[in-house]
């Protein structure tokens, strides 16, 4: 036989095979098509549960009906092989039978066999004239609509819909949920932010969210799951996690956040819920001075900061550096924090460093929460020096400053100490300041190591205040103890038991300070204050002030209580600051005091132009522009010497009080009230200015003094002064809604619920 006859019958079989098998099998890739299709659309799941699985069964008995055609299928015969190549090249009479023919009988006849190899030779000869078309299964024929191609459309919307999700598509396809008397799984999930950040739990049920919910970095996350059989897991982006089983019913998963774009939970292959989430990083909070740090008449140094962070600035402080040696630092501590923005305005006595009088670094540090820290731009400043009157205790403060900067030796130091020590009489015979000289020279004997010359240098600066000023620094030092106690209290929410046993710790330190100050300033107690024309502020006044104090901590109001205790921590802290008062600051309070007179003057002006308007008294207008012009005459008297900005709004009353007389000599009434009205409209813009520059010195608009005539700052005190303080009257109607709150608390014949509820808002104020 030949090979390429053979060859070409092969591939005819397999042509005809193909068209075959394609006519059986065409509407089984149709009808998978057709179902992915409907997997990828998430139709199923739409449907109630009956219907779902009918249309899982649908498909299933489609499918099998399809296969159960391809048992018709038969492999192509031999003859119908050659009557395929015979019909593709055109041959008729099927002359590639001739090739399987032989010759009748076993005839010996040699003329006979001749003409039968020359038969057989002519018909393999039509071999290589042979030709296969291509395949063609005749579908149109058997598909005249076209609807073979309409699963494939199906099926390429599919794709473009649920390309990104084919997964949970399948996974809800095949699960139609049929036991409908089960209810489903009562999923709770919970999101606890930080602490720090202030926000609320979240609890988050149904999926279907669209936006992404915004969760701080390190949030907890609660998972209760029940009523699930299978076995859940939480899914973060890739990340899996089980849940630990507690019954049959109920499952549980507690875990942190810290990262991811999706929240899952599955119960086996079955979705319950899905979230998109953005994880917002806690950065570090923002800091830096609002102005420069500076020197102040009475020692101290005016820090004044801005910080801000994502959710509240917990703890601010400052950074000190040796401009000569920068590897050695220091930290200092500020009040104030608690909040997302702060402007912080502090002064702060640093004259007990042993880094007064040199020229330090400062950089203002802000932290918060999460203990990240921010740092800002450094400033630069000579640290003030603390002068001292009492020969003793000069002598050991310049020893002290000389044994911080290495500008003595040990031995001479010693000596120094002992020389001291040795002339009690020169110290009043005070046990408590021998005991810290001999102390401290006994250190540096024993102790040769620098880590010892820290101890004794604050030894040494607690005798020499000691000796200067008595028992005012332990007063001192008690006062602090005590309001950094019930300012931490009032920080937490601690009880009111609690708090108002720290608000009489803080009234004893109080009463001993103002005592040891009394004490300390006796022998200048007849001598008249040199700022005269302000009013002293006088204990009493601050026995007000920490009564107020202590109402707002009683009425609930605690951040209001914060804030008072703030300002008369404020307070305290400049009673026993040495100086003198401000000469500048003087003027600008009489300059004050001079301008509301001159307010006062114009305002009468304008109400008598405002009463005479209609009623053409000319001689009164003509009066009336007298006043105005010496008014305006007095104003520019005024205006020396003050502020920049107020001097500006001065200048424009000037202009207009020059246009209101005017307009009176004109007898133009309605002009001169417009003028008038835009005067006073300007000086008390040139006072607000004013009171910013008071502020800004340090004293108050107000020129108060602590009792022993200095002056105190009345502005707007530590964080910018934005907490509002209740008035006493509204601390009255504080407390007797307490009262009543507390009452009905108490009384055991009202309804759970509204017990329940009364306890609650309690605890939310207390």
């Amino acid at each position: 036989m030949n090979d390429a006859l053979e060859a070409k019958l092969r591939r005819a079989g397999l042509v005809l095979a193909w068209e075959a098998g394609w006519r059986l099998a065409w509407p089984l890739p149709a009808w998978l098509a057709l179902f992915a299709a409907v997997v990828l659309l998430d139709l199923l799941p739409l449907l109630p549960s009956l219907w779902h699985g009918l249309g899982l069964a649908g498909f299933a008995l489609g499918l099998l009906l399809l296969l159960a055609r391809l048992r018709h299928f038969r492999w192509p015969t031999r003859h119908q092989r050659q009557r395929r190549l015979e019909r593709d090249s055109g041959l008729a009479h099927h002359p590639l039978s001739q090739l399987e023919d032989r010759p009748a009988g076993d005839s010996d006849d040699q003329t006979l066999r001749a003409l039968w190899r020359l038969q057989r030779q002519r018909t393999l000869a039509l071999v290589a004239r042979l030709r296969l078309a291509p395949p063609a299964p005749g579908l149109p024929r058997l598909d005249p609509l076209g609807l073979r191609f309409a699963p494939l459309l199906l099926l390429a919307i599919g794709l473009a819909v649920g390309r990104h999700d084919v997964g949970n598509r399948i996974v809800r396809a095949f699960d139609p949920g049929f036991d409908a008397s089960v209810p489903p799984p009562l999923l709770q999930l919970w999101i606890t932010p930080p602490a720090y950040t202030g926000q609320p739990p979240r609890l988050l049920q149904n999926d279907g969210v669209t936006d992404a919910i915004k969760v701080p970095a390190g949030s907890a996350i609660l998972i209760e799951l029940q009523g699930a059989t299978r076995d859940a897991r939480l899914e973060i982006d890739d990340r899996k996690l089980s849940f630990t089983r507690l019954d049959s019913q109920s499952q549980r998963l507690e875990t942190t956040l810290s990262e991811g774009h999706r929240l899952a939970v599955r119960a086996g292959w079955h979705r319950l819920a899905s979230w998109p989430i953005e994880v917002v990083t806690d950065r570090p909070p923002k800091v830096a001075f609002a102005a420069p740090p500076r020197p102040v008449a009475d020692g101290s140094v005016t820090v004044a900061l801005v910080a801000s962070d994502d959710y509240a600035v917990v703890r601010l402080g400052l950074l000190l550096s040796r401009q000569d040696q920068p590897d050695i630092s220091s930290e200092i501590a500020l009040s104030g924090g608690g909040q997302a923005q702060l402007s912080v305005s502090q002064r702060l006595d640093l004259t007990a460093s042993p880094w007064s009088g040199l020229l330090v670094s400062m950089r203002p540090f802000a932290e918060d929460g999460a203990q990240q820290r921010g740092i800002g731009e450094p400033a630069t400043l000579v640290l003030p020096e603390r002068q001292f009157h009492h020969p003793v205790a000069r002598a050991i403060a310049e020893l002290r400053r000389a044994l911080a900067r290495a500008a003595v030796g040990r031995p001479a130091a010693i000596d120094r100490l002992e020389q001291i020590a040795d002339r009690p009489d020169d110290f009043a015979g005070d046990v408590t300041v021998f005991l810290q000289l001999t102390t401290a020279r006994s250190r540096l004997r024993s102790d040769f190591s620098p880590a010892a010359v820290p101890s004794v240098l604050d030894m040494l600066w607690a005798a020499a205040m000691r000796i200067e000023q008595g028992d005012l620094p332990d007063a001192r030092d008690a006062v602090d103890q005590a309001s950094q106690a019930l300012a931490d209290a009032l920080a937490k929410g601690a009880s009111d038991a609690e708090i108002g046993h720290l608000t009489d710790q803080l009234n004893q330190a109080m009463r001993a300070l103002l005592d040891s100050l009394a004490k300390r300033s006796a022998p200048q107690s007849g001598t008249k204050s040199s700022e005269s024309g302000s009013r002293a502020l006088t204990a009493e006044q601050l026995q007000a002030m920490f009564g107020q104090m202590r109402d707002l901590a009683q009425a609930g109001a605690r951040q209001a209580a914060q804030q008072s205790l703030r300002n008369l921590r404020e307070l305290l802290d400049r009673l026993d600051a040495g100086g003198t008062a401000d000469p500048m600051a003087q003027q600008l309070r009489d300059k004050a005091q001079q301008l509301q007179q001159l307010s006062e003057r114009q305002r009468a002006l304008l109400d008598r132009a405002f009463r005479r308007n209609g009623s053409g008294d000319k001689r009164q207008a003509q009066a009336d522009a007298k006043a105005e012009e010496s008014l305006q005459g007095q104003l520019q008297q005024l205006r020396k010497g003050v502020p920049t900005a107020a001097a500006a709004a001065l200048d424009q009353a000037v202009g207009d009080m020059g246009q209101a007389g005017q307009a009176l000599r004109e007898d133009q009434n309605g002009e001169a009230m417009a003028a008038e009205g835009r005067a006073l409209d300007k000086m008390q813009e040139s006072a607000r200015q004013l009171e910013d520059a008071l502020a800004q010195l340090g004293s108050g608009s107000g020129g108060a003094q602590d009792p022993f005539g200095r002056a105190l700052s009345q502005g707007p005190g530590l964080d910018g002064g934005n907490v509002k303080i209740p008035s006493q009257a509204e601390l009255g109607k504080s407390r007797e809604i307490l009262d009543e709150l507390r009452r009905r608390a108490g009384d055991a014949e009202r309804p759970a619920a509204e017990h329940d509820y009364l306890r609650r808002l309690l605890d939310k104020l207390y």
